[in-house]
């Protein structure tokens, strides 16, 4: 197996793209979605002992998410992703810190449905800068493939490791802890996103003359995807509530 495409993607030396500490921070800042959607069930169900407020509060704040991370990406589509983290990460981790608070003080189910949305519309989107920074950039084809590579991995590392974690909070009986760690690594993995040049490396905004906000939702062969995706992320959710 030739791993050179990656010890030349992960190196620092010279002739080497030096994208190691990008991923690095990269998977640190996926890792709360692999966390949050279960912590925040699991905390809602220890809460109130039952799995419909449970569904009720994952659901608002998957489709919050949902809602969000079209319009935000197509917003920095047009205009960049400079700003979009040091206004974004500090209100998804009062929105957590508001849902620990609410689990504690006995919060209404309505209250911690909020709650879960308002971390859901503030969820960074480090995945998808980092994706377009990988798309844009001038890396070797080889290299750009093995860093497409690495981020499904990533993404599947994310969804094993992340219930673990919660698991391990609840088995420990601080359910509400799996959201701190949550915070914590968001926290950390973005600030080491941006100092590694995340938000440098996306470079010009991609697009200046096209004004329309549905972009590539024109084209059929994207909608067809974005069905198919719909679908299966139904089926994901109901085997991860079940």
């Amino acid at each position: 197996m030739d791993l050179s495409s990656y010890r030349a993607l992960l190196g620092r030396g010279p002739g080497q793209s030096d994208f190691g500490r990008l991923i690095l921070a990269y998977g640190l800042a996926r890792f709360p979605v692999g966390i949050n959607a279960l912590a925040l069930a699991m905390c809602a169900q220890a809460a109130f002992g039952s799995a419909a407020v449970a569904g009720w509060v994952t659901a608002a704040y998957l489709t919050a998410m949902g809602v969000q991370n079209p319009i935000l990406g197509r917003w920095i589509d047009k205009n960049g992703p400079k700003g979009v983290l040091p206004l974004i990460l500090p209100l998804h981790l009062a929105a957590l810190v508001l849902y620990v608070v609410g689990i504690q003080m006995k919060f209404s189910a309505a209250a911690l449905m909020a709650a879960s949305a308002v971390a859901g519309l503030t969820m960074p989107p480090v995945p998808a800068i980092f994706r377009a920074v990988l798309r844009r950039s001038e890396l070797p084809e080889p290299q750009r493939h093995a860093a497409f590579a690495l981020d499904a991995v990533l993404v599947e590392l994310c969804f094993v490791a992340g219930p673990l974690i919660a698991a391990l909070c609840a088995a420990l009986g601080h359910t509400w802890a799996a959201l701190v760690v949550s915070g914590v690594m968001g926290c950390i993995g973005c600030w080491l996103f941006v100092v590694a040049g995340g938000l440098v490396r996306w470079g010009q905004p991609l697009e200046r003359l096209n004004a329309s906000w549905f972009g590539p939702l024109w084209l059929k062969p994207v909608r067809a995807v974005l069905w198919a995706m719909g679908i299966f992320g139904i089926g994901i959710g109901f085997l991860e509530m079940g």
